[in-house]
């Protein structure tokens, strides 16, 4: 049974869900939500930088073994958040220039960084696979982003397709792992 304590300790993948979800709502509710939008998604990413350091020095392990919070795991998780934080910046005149939906683009780029929150704090391989296939396909949908534009179109449809044959791969070699240990935990000594 999943504790509250447990939700507490993933704030910052709470604190992406929850701003993805709302910058979505207030696209839709707000009209000319496009510095609403903005400002909100550099304060929700700000945020979850800063509750990410709340865990340094303390290693956890939550979700019945599935999620595994280390020092290493949260230094990573602050650069890929400090990333995102630059391209939410350097892409605002983009998106103001090609008349793109604000509140669809800042909410994709966050439901990615979620994905690669999963990866970076996976202690069982389908929590990984979970974390690259929200990732995937988020990335997949800003690749055709540009609707009207024929390579952005094509560069989706290749992404795409060379993305589900990988994902046969990476299930192939999931199950080959499973079958030989008896387990998709990463934690689990197998001697």
């Amino acid at each position: 049974m999943i504790q509250s304590k447990e939700i507490l300790e993933i704030l910052p993948l709470v604190i992406l869900a929850f701003s993805a979800t709302i910058i979505l709502l207030l696209e839709v509710f707000i009209k000319k939500s496009e510095t609403v939008i903005f400002g909100f998604s550099l304060a929700s990413v700000t945020a979850a930088i800063v509750t990410s350091f709340l865990y340094l020095n303390r290693e956890m392990i939550l979700f019945n073994k599935y999620l595994k919070i280390t020092n290493s795991a949260v230094a990573f998780s602050v650069i890929i958040l400090a990333g995102i934080l630059i391209t939410i910046i350097a892409s605002k005149n983009y998106i103001e220039k090609e008349k793109i939906n604000f509140g669809e683009y800042y909410s994709l780029l966050l439901f990615s960084v979620m994905g690669m929150f999963l990866m970076i704090y996976a202690n069982d391989i389908l929590v990984i696979f979970i974390g690259l296939e929200l990732m995937s396909i988020c990335f997949y949908v800003l690749a055709g982003f540009l609707r009207l534009r024929q390579k952005s179109n094509e560069s989706a449809l290749k992404y795409f397709l060379l993305g589900a044959f990988m994902t046969g791969f990476i299930l192939y070699g999931i199950a080959l792992i499973y079958g030989i240990t008896g387990t998709t935990n990463l934690s689990l000594d197998l001697r």
